[in-house]
């Protein structure tokens, strides 16, 4: 019995460190991707002549609206939070349906 429910908990461990290395992979992937978006808005923003420019002016404001937006969506990362919490919750659940099944089939055994 013991071994089975330590090979459930290796598998739901392994499963849980994965998707934790992933939403850690994809969180330091929106910070690296919104700095370097930042850094070459700023350096094209400030290029000499470009307010000039009122096509110019309108495009560099509309990206900046959509830059912030985006920059500052952390959303995504809370529906993942939930998932991964809700993920947590049923494999705990399935931890405890697997443990009952395991010590009924060991009392059956041992009656038979």
């Amino acid at each position: 019995m013991k071994s089975q429910l330590d090979y459930f908990d290796i598998l739901v461990n392994a499963q849980k460190q994965v998707i934790g290395n992933i939403v850690t992979a994809q969180k330091d992937l929106h910070a690296q991707i919104t700095d370097v978006t930042g850094k070459a808005y700023a350096s094209f923003a400030v290029l000499p002549g470009l307010s000039e420019f009122p096509v110019a002016k309108e495009a560099l404001s509309q990206f900046n609206s959509w830059f912030n937006t985006a920059a500052n969506n952390v959303e995504a990362f809370k529906i993942q939070e939930n998932l991964i919490s809700t993920y947590e919750k049923q494999l705990a659940s399935s931890r405890a349906v697997l443990k009952n099944i395991i010590d009924f089939s060991a009392k059956a055994k041992a009656t038979a």
